[in-house]
């Protein structure tokens, strides 16, 4: 048996608590700031990054390039090319905020990394762009014995300081409520595939 259109995810703890201390800080400094964006967010908010030279978010690109890799490989994509960093912004989510379905446009990967969250504070959820009536099951009287890659409505990537998960970024996906009392801080990303053309002579 083979499985056909799948959507692959690259899942990994990064394990770095002093770099994931510097990005806690960055991000707690422009949440101070006066430009703080809502767009999927219900009571969260978001601040992008102005600068993405800062030599933090060097730090975490360049720890999160391995991953990243991994997972394009499995993309087979023709040529040789470069994975470019197009965004990043920071998540806040306060007590009771959550994040409304969406994906990201003009864009090939996206990913998020969870810089501060305690249990219960919201998880990641990844929605089957397959969304055909036997999956949701609306016109069978059967039941799934258990969710798997062929038959899930959705999949949960459950929240885990320091941990990283990079996916298409045409999937859509949502944020669950946070239900503890302590802020969640993540910060997500956007990348751009870029092919790379030899020069004519």
């Amino acid at each position: 048996m083979d499985l056909i259109f799948g959507s692959g995810i690259h899942q990994e703890n990064l394990n770095n608590p002093a770099l994931n201390k510097k990005l806690e800080k960055l991000g707690r400094e422009l949440m101070n700031s006066p430009n703080l964006k809502q767009k999927s967010n219900a009571g969260g908010l978001q601040a992008h990054a102005p600068d993405l030279k800062h030599p933090v978010l060097g730090e975490f690109f360049k720890a999160v390039m391995a991953p990243l890799n991994e997972l394009v490989k499995h993309y087979h994509i023709a040529g040789d090319f470069s994975c470019g960093f197009q965004d990043l912004w920071f998540n806040l989510n306060r007590k009771g905020d959550y994040n409304l379905q969406h994906s990201h446009g003009g864009t090939d990967f996206s990913g998020t990394y969870y810089i501060k969250c305690a249990p219960g504070s919201g998880d990641l959820v990844l929605v089957n762009p397959n969304q055909s009536k036997f999956l949701l099951n609306l016109t069978s009287t059967f039941q799934f014995k258990e969710a798997t890659a062929m038959n899930a409505h959705t999949y949960t990537i459950k929240a885990k300081p320091m941990e990283l998960c990079v996916f298409p970024a045409e999937l859509q996906h949502y944020v669950t409520r946070n239900n503890n009392k302590e802020d969640r801080l993540s910060l997500s990303f956007n990348v751009k595939i870029n092919p790379i053309y030899e020069k004519p002579f």
